[in-house]
């Protein structure tokens, strides 16, 4: 029970009197008191009533047809919920010097004599009122009491789960960078190694030359990456808007990950990279981030091509028109690769998480790429959307409103 619905709960006095005129007379007295009453002719009517509803003080007659008052009254305690209900006599009949102790023995709380005085009548009643009302209020705040503790103690579960998943995703992310740093680096300590030593052929100083260059190209990668999240994560970084050319900046993007692609030797003989350009303009410039579209195409991109075996990785762009006027530019980068499962996909934009499915297989990166081009995404009011099934492909499509210059 919250206060609004105490609140609204009046405290109820019930009125037992086989006779009418008596009924109608305490009825009367209490009302111009402004206690609300709800009168009943008979025992059983009695304890209906005290079923359906909550009474403050039950008025009793001792003499009443079929069930007398003190029948009544150990019915009305033998009850659970009407066990502590307060009770009081009336009767006409027998004299207070006789039956005050008899009442009050077999559970009443007092006993008053017809013709009732109305003052006293009334002072006793508020007295039951008064307690109805103060045992409600201690009820509501004890229970409001025992809610409160219930929140706090659910809410310090969650922070502790919170805390705990966090600690563990550290440590995971932790033991994955220091995996991600150390693959590169010892690939190029061997390389070098082996190119300083005299009798190495010009064959093998090429390879090697090469994978000193993708090794370190790699770890200039995971660098920015993780300088990257750290500003986004802090609020350093902000929005550089400048005139930039959408056409020329998607065509560069797209040519340089096709010139990356063309130099992978395990990538480039199974998959193609395929580019859709439907802005049908020559240039088309726009007030935006240039690094931030550049970065959010560039990865989506290479993520594509990270989990994709053999088949095509596609770049389509376009600029949706709405009835307000304000343009979309539409990025869409679909790939046939190992797709995500509809779990994986609820976590995919969190940093430091990886699908669960790839753990089965080595791929590179610390799990943050992701995470920094949604961040990326939300700075520039756009929206990311995924659709994917598990090993049939994904394709990640991006909104971002554009202005044009």
């Amino acid at each position: 029970m919250d206060l609004e619905t105490h609140n609204t709960i009046e405290p109820k006095v019930l009125i037992a009197d086989d006779e009418y005129s008596n009924r109608f007379l305490i009825e009367t007295i209490l009302g111009n008191a402004g206690i609300s009453t709800v009168c009943v002719s008979n025992g059983v009517e009695a304890l209906e009533q005290i079923e359906k509803q909550e009474f403050a003080l039950v008025i009793l007659d001792i003499q009443m047809p079929e069930m007398d008052g003190f029948q009544l009254l150990k019915k009305i305690h033998s009850a659970p919920k009407s066990q502590h209900l307060p009770v009081i006599f009336v009767s006409a009949v027998y004299s207070i010097t006789e039956y005050q102790e008899i009442a009050i023995a077999s559970g009443a709380v007092d006993f008053l004599s017809k013709p009732i005085n109305s003052n006293i009548l009334i002072g006793k009643v508020r007295v039951f009122i008064d307690l109805f009302v103060q045992k409600k209020q201690v009820e509501l705040y004890r229970n409001n009491l025992e809610q409160l503790v219930k929140d706090q103690y659910s809410e310090l579960l969650t922070a502790k789960e919170r805390a705990e998943d966090a600690d563990k995703l550290k440590t995971a992310f932790l033991n994955n960078l220091s995996h991600e740093i150390r693959t590169p680096l010892n690939a190029i300590v061997c390389c070098s190694d082996i190119i300083s030593m005299p009798d190495t052929d010009r064959a093998t100083y090429v390879e090697l030359s090469e994978q000193i260059r993708k090794s370190t190209r790699y770890l200039l990668n995971l660098v920015d990456n993780i300088i990257n999240i750290s500003k986004l994560e802090s609020g350093n970084t902000t929005i550089e808007t400048k005139p930039t050319d959408l056409v020329f900046l998607l065509k560069f993007i797209f040519d340089y990950n096709n010139a990356i692609l063309a130099r992978d030797e395990n990538k480039r003989q199974n998959i193609k990279l395929l580019f859709d350009n439907q802005i049908h303009e020559h240039s088309l410039k726009v007030s935006s981030d240039e690094n931030f579209l550049r970065q959010i195409v560039s990865l989506l991109i290479e993520n594509a091509v990270k989990f994709t075996e053999h088949g095509t990785v596609s770049l389509s762009v376009n600029i949706e028109k709405y009835e307000d006027k304000q343009e979309l530019l539409r990025i869409e980068v679909k790939d046939t690769g190992i797709g995500i499962s509809q779990e994986d996909q609820k976590i995919i934009f969190e940093k430091f998480r990886k699908a669960a499915h790839l753990r089965k297989k080595i791929y590179d990166g610390a799990g943050i790429g992701l995470a920094i081009i949604k961040k990326q995404i939300g700075m520039l009011n756009g929206t990311i959307q995924l659709e994917s099934k598990l090993g049939i492909g994904s394709k990640f499509t991006v909104k971002i409103p554009i202005t044009r210059c």
